[in-house]
């Protein structure tokens, strides 16, 4: 079961934002989008460009395109650069 760290105690004025790293497929990304009401946006990250374009065509096949953007970078950047505006998604 993966476990969660939320980074800022203060709510979001927006609505939430979630970043996954390693998101593979991006299934939990989805799951997120699809299932999480008031998300301002969801940013699925893999090293892979193969694993980003899968993760951008599996948003676009379950129509959360708006709420998902696929991202292909070293997954350390990318947290310290949302560090203090998203919720993290970590996988156990």
């Amino acid at each position: 079961m993966p476990e969660f760290q939320v980074v800022s105690l203060t709510p979001p004025q927006h609505g939430l934002r979630v970043l996954e790293g390693l998101a593979a497929s991006g299934l939990r990304s989805v799951r997120f989008a699809l299932e999480v009401p008031g998300l301002q946006s969801v940013t699925a990250n893999d090293f892979s460009t193969k694993a980003a374009a899968l993760i951008a065509r599996n948003a676009q096949y379950n129509g959360v395109s708006h709420l998902l953007q696929a991202s292909c970078k070293d997954a350390r950047y990318d947290y310290s650069a949302h560090s203090r505006k998203c919720l993290l998604a970590a996988s156990a």
